[in-house]
């Protein structure tokens, strides 16, 4: 299975030549991956071009393309139309399945996503008084939420669950720096992997179950990525005093944040990688949506 995460940072001229991803910097080769082995390939410099060669056959092969913008936060990613023999009828039964059905697959995901947000408060502030209170009152809150969280429990969980996890005043805010920019480009590393499991399972990421935004062509994996932001809080919660307050994110701060993507989680009670626990994941989900599942395998920190 595919495992390999590539940074492009510098400006480079990426080609294929023999199946192998190859980088050259001021007109020497420094680096070739094959790309069989590549995942997910980012690219951080505005100065790095690459040709439509390569883009086919890194499509062809599933790899996430990841573009990132001027403050080197995830921008956009291009995945393959079709990674699945089936891809046409599954999209099919995709776009057919009913609202009931896709309430329930709903609700589940918000429950594992407010039960994991109560885990990461225990295991990052075991012994802050608030931290426990919240953490028992998200799963009360997880246990009550109904089909389509008719209620917004997912909203309600996370105006208590941040300030409890990153401090009284912490708001969660896509453009500030520090823990919110380190959060944003965790989210990203890890929607790509969410986006690229989907994709694998020949569902179409854009037919999402709640995420329906007209110019999102990933609503699916919005959808899907709830339950594994947990995951990147708790690791960004445990490199938060080392982040700065403003400015981008340092690159050794990203080099780390790309460590998501070799993760252990837990997958119906199993140890497994991220990578193969998303696949699991993402097989359930279309199984929910196209099939006759009913119940979602999701990944957890711990089992």
């Amino acid at each position: 299975m595919p495992h390999r995460i590539v940074t492009v940072s510098n400006p480079s001229w990426l080609k294929k030549d023999l199946e192998q991803l190859s980088i050259s910097q001021e007109g020497q080769e420094v680096g070739r991956v094959p790309i069989e082995d590549l995942a997910v390939l980012i690219l951080e410099s505005h100065g790095t071009a690459l040709t439509q060669e390569l883009v086919v056959a890194l499509s062809k092969a599933n790899v996430a393309v990841v573009f990132c913008d001027e403050r080197h936060l995830p921008l956009s990613c291009v995945m393959p139309f079709e990674a699945n023999a089936l891809h046409a009828k599954i999209v099919r039964e995709q776009a057919e399945c009913s609202v009931p059905k896709k309430k329930q697959l709903w609700k589940q995901i918000v429950q594992s996503k407010i039960k994991a947000q109560a885990e990461t408060l225990r295991i990052c502030n075991p012994k802050d008084r608030e931290a426990k209170s919240v953490a028992k009152y998200l799963d009360e809150l997880a246990a009550k939420v109904k089909s389509g969280d008719s209620e917004n429990a997912e909203a309600r969980a996370a105006a208590d669950y941040f300030p409890a996890l990153f401090g009284q005043g912490f708001m969660r805010d896509r453009d500030l720096p520090g823990v919110n920019a380190a959060l944003n480009y965790g989210y990203a590393i890890v929607r790509a992997m969410v986006a690229r499991a989907i994709v694998g399972t020949g569902l179409h990421p854009a037919l999402g179950l709640m995420h329906r935004g007209p110019a999102n062509p990933f609503n699916l994996a919005d959808d899907a990525i709830e339950p594994l932001r947990p995951v990147v809080d708790q690791y960004v919660f445990d490199r938060a005093p080392d982040l700065p307050e403003d400015g981008s994110l340092a690159k050794e701060t990203r080099a780390d944040l790309l460590k998501l993507t070799v993760l252990d989680l837990y997958i119906a009670g199993k140890p497994a990688g991220i990578e193969p626990a998303l696949a699991r994941y993402a097989a359930s989900l279309r199984e929910g949506i196209c099939g006759e599942g009913r119940k979602l395998v999701i990944p957890l920190r711990r089992p």
